[in-house]
């Protein structure tokens, strides 16, 4: 069975505070990186599992006009989903297969599903037992930065048979 290897290389972890009723994304953050798509992960403290723990796996697609980049997700995250969590921070990743990075609705879907799958997050909700079909014949590597994720992850294991 052939593979498709895709590799994420994560930066962070990016300190995210609440000041005068919003959250605020660390200004480390270069503007580029603002402005990427790709994978979140957001760690943080949990009444249940303790200190900066992985609270929750996203991911942000690439769009005509650009205007969901990494900060409008973020933005979108913290206008009320995580009011009650302290000590924030995030990381993104950004995908690659082959040196190219990972444009394609579909892939990113089934590259998120995977990272879920293989790592439960306290926060997410869906693919926790499993990935989507569509991962069957992934394996996703995390490099640099990656926090507590798994360094690799297979289809074959989490999609469902």
């Amino acid at each position: 069975m052939d593979y498709e290897e895709i590799d994420i290389y994560w930066e962070g972890p990016f300190d995210i505070t609440y000041e005068n009723e919003k959250y605020h994304l660390s200004s480390d953050v270069c503007d580029e990186l603002r402005e990427a798509h790709g994978f979140y992960q957001i760690y943080g403290d949990h009444p249940v599992y303790g200190q900066n723990v992985l609270l929750y796996i996203g991911e942000t697609k690439p769009s005509l006009n650009n205007e969901r980049g990494f900060a409008a997700r973020m933005k979108e995250h913290f206008s009320g989903r995580f009011w009650h969590h302290c000590g924030l921070s995030v990381r993104f990743g950004r995908s690659f297969i082959n040196g190219l990075e990972v444009i394609d609705t579909k892939t990113i879907c089934a590259i998120e599903s995977l990272l879920i799958a293989s790592n439960m997050p306290a926060l997410n909700k869906d693919f926790l037992d499993n990935s989507n079909d569509n991962s069957l014949n992934m394996i996703v590597r995390n490099w640099n930065f990656r926090g507590s994720i798994v360094s690799e992850c297979s289809g074959k294991y989490w999609a469902k048979r």
